[in-house]
């Protein structure tokens, strides 16, 4: 069977095919960032609330340090 040649209107350019390759890095990049940003608050959620319930159980559950009776040095 012969190919049939495309026409040149039928063939994309090189500058159509690129834009949806930038438009997708772009939509990679803004995923990416938000991904980090996500993780990152995440981990700061987390680590505010664990210490602030350390705090609460040290205070409030836990008896306060018994304090040292101060040496005399004479």
């Amino acid at each position: 069977m012969p190919r049939k040649e495309p026409e040149s209107d039928e063939r994309p350019s090189a500058a159509q095919a690129s834009k949806p390759v930038r438009c997708l890095a772009g939509l990679r990049r803004i995923g990416t960032a938000f991904a980090w940003l996500a993780g990152v608050g995440a981990i700061l959620g987390g680590l505010t609330g664990y210490w602030s319930t350390y705090r609460t159980v040290t205070t409030e559950l836990l008896p306060p340090a018994a304090s040292k009776p101060m040496a005399s040095r004479f």
